[in-house]
């Protein structure tokens, strides 16, 4: 259990990364340019995986709180923030 709670805690601030890192990169590139929507493209699927995982962890969450470790709830609280701000944003 303690070996699949740190590969889901990494896999959670992995794209946590990626979110924030391809909304940065957004802000350097060109308009109407390929790399722009690459970028927009990157930020839609790590958006998606993010909530994914979101989903996966609060099952986990929900079925084993007290074998889950600091840093994965503090990893699920951060993805809280961050697809709540996602679904602010689609709706």
């Amino acid at each position: 259990m303690k070996r699949s709670l740190n590969v889901l805690t990494a896999t959670g601030l992995i794209l946590i990364a990626a979110l924030v890192g391809s909304r940065f990169l957004l802000g350097f590139v060109a308009f109407d340019t390929p790399e722009r929507e690459a970028v927009h493209v990157s930020i839609a699927c790590s958006g998606f995986l993010l909530m994914g995982w979101f989903i996966l962890g609060s099952f986990v969450a929900a079925k084993h709180w007290r074998a889950t470790s600091y840093g994965f709830r503090m990893t699920l609280a951060l993805s809280t923030v961050f697809v709540t701000l996602l679904l602010y944003a689609a709706f």
